[in-house]
């Protein structure tokens, strides 16, 4: 059976227009009595929980008439039980296939005015909520939708605690650490170099998480445009823009509901968005762009960051009040240079990973191989590692990995005999080498790069290419 929520955009859609032609408040919940949409007012009054029994009386009976709400039997136990602040309300049931029941549509007011129309016209909009509910039944009856299969791709494989390759103490007590905290519901803040582990800690924590059957959904800050940042997180309307998709499309705040959304490089999120977001953490719900009512959503947030938010906010780069919200939970993933004994066991777990590449079979690493990966700083951290063992397994020749098949870069140069203009070159090279590692190889991080050396990007890919 598929859910409402497979229908939510359209559903909302209906509860927008609605409410704006009766002049009334509507809510939709689903057969476990959780919000699946409803108009601003509603959800500023009442908020996202639902007296779940009271769903489930509704469900059983078909629908209610509550004229004196906080005071009726199915009200026992709710936090509004004596003080609702709804002044009347008639909710239907909404049947599937077979009659088995979807959820319940809800119409209520919270002044005197609606009140009174609601109980002298009720058998008119009982009439007209049956009908509505029809139509919302008809709306989930026709399969998959798009966005429970885009929700399914975005679960990618699952990462566990015990995945993340290190024996070290930094990286053992930085596991418990998490796997501590991931049934929390909190928000929590990754921050660590380019390269160290973000997002599989991110997995990790989801995998851990009371979240794990939903989706994890993962967006990177810095690799989507900004203008197209905002309608990837928060979706968007049909006709919202030119060019807009017929029937529009969901956000990826939409694609992990009841998940968990990562957003990877938050630091690079613009400031017009971090404003959104923080409305989006505050009151739990979202708008999409081109649209006109609230859609609630229950999403667990991890974010991840390589840069110092707390020198940004300083410099006015990022909002102090959304830092707060997202650094509830901090957690600061080591470098690998910081982690030594770890690197043997890395770079034997990827010599596995990567042993279907090699051209023969590799037993392993020379002492002197090695050695020359314990001496490197590694700033490209983990994912560097990962990078030159894959390249030494398609140079190897032999048995072994030699010093000599790593990248020129892991390996000590001799100065003798060598052209200052060469040498000069060289290290023009490792110096812009590493400075992509830390903003990244994309073609902001290429931009961000060239900015922080003083030099134009066409002078950087010159410069890369040895043609300067």
């Amino acid at each position: 059976m598929i859910p409402l929520e497979s229908a939510q955009p359209s559903i909302q859609l209906l509860v927008t227009v609605l409410s704006k032609v009766l002049g009334l408040e509507m809510a939709v919940f689903n057969s476990q009595g959780r919000l699946v949409t409803s108009t601003a007012t509603y959800l500023r009054r009442k908020g996202h929980n639902t007296h779940a029994p009271f769903v489930e009386g509704v469900m059983a009976n078909g629908n209610a008439l509550v004229f004196e709400p906080g005071h009726m039997d199915l009200c026992a136990g709710c936090r509004f039980q004596d003080r609702c602040p709804a002044t009347a309300e008639i909710l239907q049931s909404v049947a599937g296939f077979g009659g088995r029941p979807l959820g319940v549509l809800s119409l209520s007011s919270f002044t005197d005015e609606g009140r009174s129309r609601l109980t002298q016209q009720r058998d008119m909009f009982l009439d007209l909520l049956k009908e509505t509910s029809d139509l919302v039944a008809a709306m989930t009856a026709h399969g998959e939708p798009e966005c429970e299969r885009a929700r399914k791709h975005e679960w990618g494989s699952s990462v566990s605690f015990d995945d993340i390759q290190g024996n070290s103490r930094v990286i053992c007590a930085l596991k418990e650490a998490a796997r501590h905290i991931a049934r929390s519901p909190s928000t929590v803040l990754l921050s660590g170099e380019t390269g160290t582990g973000k997002e599989l800690f991110a997995r990790a924590i989801h995998q851990e998480s009371m979240r794990r059957d939903a989706p994890f959904v993962a967006v990177n800050c810095a690799g989507i445009p900004d203008s197209l940042l905002e309608s990837e997180l928060f979706g968007y309307e049909e006709g919202a823009f030119t060019g807009a998709r017929k029937g529009g499309k969901p956000g990826r705040l939409d694609l992990a509901q009841r998940g968990t959304l990562f957003l990877d490089e938050i630091g690079d999120m613009p400031l017009h968005l971090q404003a959104k977001l923080l409305r989006v953490l505050q009151e739990r719900a979202i708008e999409r762009v081109g649209g006109i009512g609230l859609i609630p959503i229950d999403v667990r947030l991890i974010a991840a960051t390589n840069k110092n938010i707390d020198d940004m906010v300083g410099r006015g780069l990022f909002r102090q009040d959304l830092y707060y919200r997202i650094n509830v939970i901090p957690l600061i993933i080591p470098p690998l240079r910081n982690r030594p004994e770890d690197i043997e066991m890395l770079a034997t777990f990827f010599l596995d990973k990567y042993e279907p590449v090699a051209h023969g079979p590799i037993g392993g690493f020379t002492c002197d191989a090695m050695k020359c990966l314990q001496d490197y700083d590694w700033p490209g951290n983990v994912r560097e590692l990962e990078n030159a063992v894959e390249y030494a397994m398609n140079m190897a020749s032999g048995p072994l990995i030699g010093r000599e098949d790593f990248p020129p870069r892991l390996r000590p140069k001799s100065l003798r005999g060598t052209p200052l203009e060469t040498l000069v070159k060289e290290y023009e090279r490792e110096i812009i080498s590493k400075t992509l590692d830390k903003h990244g190889w994309s073609l902001k991080g290429k931009a961000n790069a060239a900015r922080e050396l003083g030099i134009g990007v066409r002078t950087l890919y010159r410069k890369l290419s040895g043609k300067e």
